[in-house]
């Protein structure tokens, strides 16, 4: 009877730290897979070409949904939904007429100044270029071996100066 009350609490313990299994319920087959698959392909080619139809749509459902509280207002209100689609109509072609309006000065600005500012970023970009360049063939010098002229005699000179500093402390340190 002892036997029997140790091991129901390690037979608990057990269950309680290994999860329960759970069978897939759909047996996955590679054929479905690659079904799946090109379904996927022929839906994204079909969005890309019909874009130029699916676009508006989706842009009219958006609208719809934004404006549908206001309409359903202003139908409490007796305000027919012809009149209030017309009002929203124009509300939102003046708004996007005086954004237009509103930018227009800047954006004449910013294109009388292009040349100015596409010289000043080509010169910026030929002296990046051209220290890019040269960095470049800095590397390709030290990776063959090639010092560049001059760099030898000054390589060498600085070795010189810093035995010579050298010699002066140990002649220093010793009596």
């Amino acid at each position: 009877m002892s036997e029997n009350v140790q091991v129901e609490p390690l037979t608990q313990r057990e269950a309680e730290e290994r999860p329960i299994p759970v069978p897939f319920p759909v047996r996955v087959d590679i054929r479905s897979v690659a079904l799946t698959g090109l379904f996927m392909l022929a839906v994204f080619y079909t969005l890309y070409f019909g874009r130029s139809f699916i676009v508006p749509l989706v842009l009219a459902l958006l609208l719809s949904f934004l404006f549908n509280p206001l309409v359903r207002r202003l139908k409490r209100a007796h305000i027919p939904e012809s009149v209030t689609a017309a009002a929203i109509v124009l509300a939102l072609v003046s708004t996007v007429g005086y954004a237009a309006y509103a930018l227009s000065g800047p954006a004449s600005e910013w294109i009388a100044r292009a040349p100015e500012s596409i010289q000043k970023v080509e010169s910026k970009l030929r002296k990046l270029r051209r220290h890019h360049a040269s960095e470049r063939a800095a590397r390709r010098r030290e990776m063959a071996g090639v010092e560049p002229y001059g760099a030898r005699r000054d390589r060498e000179k600085y070795e010189i100066e810093g035995a010579e500093r050298v010699l002066a402390k140990l002649k220093g340190g010793l009596p």
